[in-house]
């Protein structure tokens, strides 16, 4: 089988630029008329947490904040923000904020002195901080907030843009998930299991893959619908407690394409959005159970050709299959789990970062089994 066939939608489509590009690209011409403006940076609001934490950055070249979170109930200026909607002007970030906290000294340290905060809002709802900050202390003037106002409302555009079509995304893939509530209320804990599963690593190889905090947060939150395609799959087939016949076997192997079909029907529903996020949604859908080595399924692709994002839900995905209870096997423990997985790192099938991101953090894996139990309504995913 070749590899997606969609007018070769994975390797030659040009994407448009992720948030972080778009940001590094409309400070380059902020500079040109403001040069003291010396960085901007989006930090993502979650509802259902409370967490503020860094999303994009206008210097997401290894040097930026990354992977930084806090509770906004924390934050009493910036929760002012979001719940009145009013910017918040800092113009001496030293002498107005606790030099102890990590996000304050990271400013101080790369020489930061005053900052603008300006609250984002999608439909209506609080979605997160855009931040505009400055070598200078006491720079953001009236007149330099004024003369900033066109280019917040560009910025502003680009973050609830991406916000909108991210959420879009899931939103459609849910709906489609629901159509189906036997196999959405199934396949439930194994959606939770594999999106923690997904963050743990996602944040430990984001330096190895290069990967920004907005890769990290939409691989996370893609990874839910990773299994879209086994909606095709009758329910019976699913949960079978016997032994699977070659036919239902070849259904369950074909959940893939059908998977990229259903998010090409999503994506055409949207009208054809070109993002990068959407790259990602592909990728994670139709490549989860390729191997380095060539001997994945569908498409049989090697090494590089396998995106990280796919590399981190194939580990992942076989983690849960091992440690999981399926019709026809009890899971097994998280120790002989990651046996199995470096035995598959060793044969050439694994990314070996992958894995080791899930070695460094086995008190985590096991309260997530723990505290998301239940059947896994498939066979093995392993080859």
């Amino acid at each position: 089988m070749e590899r997606m066939s969609n007018n070769d939608a994975l390797s030659n489509t040009s994407f448009s630029a992720t948030l972080n590009h778009q940001l590094a690209d409309i400070h380059y011409q902020i500079r040109a008329h403001i040069p003291n403006v010396d960085r901007l940076s989006f930090a993502l609001y979650d509802r259902d947490t409370d967490i503020l934490k860094t999303y994009a950055d206008s210097a997401a070249n290894g040097t930026e904040l990354s992977q930084h979170s806090a509770y906004l109930k924390n934050l009493p200026t910036l929760q002012s923000c979001a719940k009145t909607g009013e910017r918040r002007v800092v113009n001496n970030i030293e002498q107005r904020f606790s030099s102890h906290s990590h996000h304050t000294k990271w400013l101080l340290g790369r020489g930061y002195h005053s900052s603008l905060a300006v609250p984002v809002y999608s439909q209506h709802h609080f979605i997160g901080i855009l931040f505009i900050d400055s070598h200078l202390e006491d720079f953001f003037t009236e007149v330099i907030v004024s003369a900033l106002n066109e280019y917040i409302d560009i910025l502003l555009i680009s973050i609830i843009s991406e916000y909108e079509l991210v959420h879009a995304l899931l939103d459609s893939t849910r709906n489609h998930h629901l159509s189906s509530p036997r196999h959405w209320s199934a396949g439930a804990a194994h959606r939770e299991r594999i999106w923690r599963m997904t963050q743990i690593i996602a944040r430990d190889v984001a330096n190895a893959f290069e990967l920004s905090d907005e890769d990290i947060e939409n691989i996370t939150q893609f990874s839910r619908y990773h299994d879209i395609g086994k909606l095709s799959i009758p329910y019976n087939v699913l949960s079978s407690t016997e032994e699977l016949t070659p036919a239902q076997r070849r259904l369950i192997d074909e959940h893939i394409e059908h998977g990229v079909q259903f998010v090409e029907q999503i994506i055409e529903q949207l009208n054809h959005p070109n993002h990068h996020c959407v790259n990602l949604l592909r990728e994670i859908v139709a490549y989860h159970h390729e191997y380095l080595d060539g001997s994945g399924y569908p498409y049989h692709l090697h090494g590089n050709d396998i995106p990280p994002s796919a590399r981190i839900i194939a580990v992942a995905n076989i983690f849960d299959a091992l440690t999981s209870h399926h019709p026809h096997k009890q899971g097994c423990s998280t120790i002989y789990a990651l046996l199995e997985l470096e035995k598959m790192v060793n044969q050439g099938k694994l990314d070996w970062h992958c894995v080791n991101a899930l070695r460094e953090h086995q008190d985590e894996l096991d309260d997530i089994i723990r505290h998301n139990p239940g059947k896994d309504p498939c066979i093995s995913l392993i080859n």
